[in-house]
């Protein structure tokens, strides 16, 4: 079997969460039926709930393991959730304040590859898209929120371009 054909992402477990948001299928809540099990969880590594640096930790190894290609749909909606409760975090979690928190923050493009938000852009202008080579700049994933997006401080295509007549 070539390993190249799969890819297995290092998984957390998670003994409580604050928010029910479903990270599967790479970060997992403890079942119910394991809790007597869970002082040797907690010493393989399980928390109480994830934190920031876990969840952009989780971004940076999947963008490892993806090595460029683009996330099957499952991954997708599994890194907006992700993504969606980052921006949700009090005070948000902005592209600029990733790095102090574990590096670049990584979005999904529309393509589905993770790229740096500084690297991506917004556009729901159909008339500005015609205008530009979309081959030469990520755009963000439909998907995310226009929450997580300011939260992320993703910038705006239209602010981004300078359009010259000729």
């Amino acid at each position: 079997m070539d390993k190249d054909l799969f890819y297995r992402v290092g998984w957390a477990i998670f003994v409580r969460r604050e928010h029910a948001a479903d990270f599967a299928p790479f970060i997992y809540e403890l079942p119910r039926a394991l809790a007597a099990h869970e002082p040797l969880l907690r010493a393989l590594g399980a928390k109480d709930a994830p934190q920031a640096r876990d969840l952009l930790a989780f971004l940076h190894e999947l963008a490892g393991e993806c090595a460029g290609r683009p996330l099957n749909p499952n991954e997708v909606a599994a890194v907006l959730r992700v993504l969606q409760a980052l921006a949700e975090l009090p005070g948000g979690l902005a592209a600029g304040e990733a790095g102090a928190a574990g590096g670049d923050l990584l979005v999904p493009d529309v393509g589905g590859l993770l790229v740096r938000a500084r690297d991506c852009f917004v556009c729901s202008d159909r008339a500005l898209l015609r205008r530009v080579d979309c081959r030469l700049i990520h755009l963000a994933h439909p998907g995310l929120s226009a929450g997580a997006c300011g939260g992320m401080r993703l910038a705006l295509l239209r602010d981004a371009l300078d359009e010259r007549l000729s």
